[in-house]
């Protein structure tokens, strides 16, 4: 499917020096804003359906769970959602403008983190919406959404097969 509102900022964008730029700055932002905003509930979607589909590849070996994750106080980090594989989770939020990815692992009623990540919005001049983490290649948010679930599972059977 197009993405009908990048092609409506270059439909209507001008010629300057050789380039062409946004005719309509105020309506690029809110674009950028918007899908900023909505990228939790979006990569929240498609980690369901994810799940979903390696649940039913694993013949349910591998059961994933996504729940919802409340906003936090004042100055916190925003709502999201957790990924759950046994004891391990991978909890996802916005904060201010970045995503946040953290592993986790509950040993001895101890909450213990294992890694975390953040990824920063990068956009072109008429508002597609990649994601970046630590200077690595820019991601789409399914891209994201395979690294996510290839750490959670690389971190449950890591630390299993360490226990034993």
């Amino acid at each position: 499917m197009p993405d009908r509102e990048w092609l409506q900022h270059l439909a209507t964008a001008r010629l300057v020096d050789g380039g062409l730029r946004p005719s309509d700055q105020e309506a690029l932002s809110a674009t950028v804003y918007g899908r900023i905003g909505s990228a939790i509930d979006d990569l929240k979607a498609m980690a369901t359906d994810y799940a979903e589909a390696l649940t039913e590849i694993s013949q349910a070996r591998l059961n994933v769970r996504v729940l919802d994750v409340a906003a936090g106080e004042r100055g916190d980090p925003g709502p999201g959602f957790m990924l759950m594989l046994g004891r391990f989770q991978l909890c996802v939020r916005r904060q201010k403008y970045a995503l946040t990815g953290e592993i986790s692992t509950v040993r001895d009623f101890e909450r213990h983190v294992l890694g975390s990540a953040v990824f920063e919005p990068k956009t072109d001049t008429f508002g597609s919406l990649l994601w970046q983490s630590d200077n690595a290649l820019l991601m789409t948010s399914d891209l994201i959404i395979k690294r996510l679930f290839e750490q959670l599972i690389k971190a449950a059977r890591t630390n299993l097969s360490s226990e034993d």
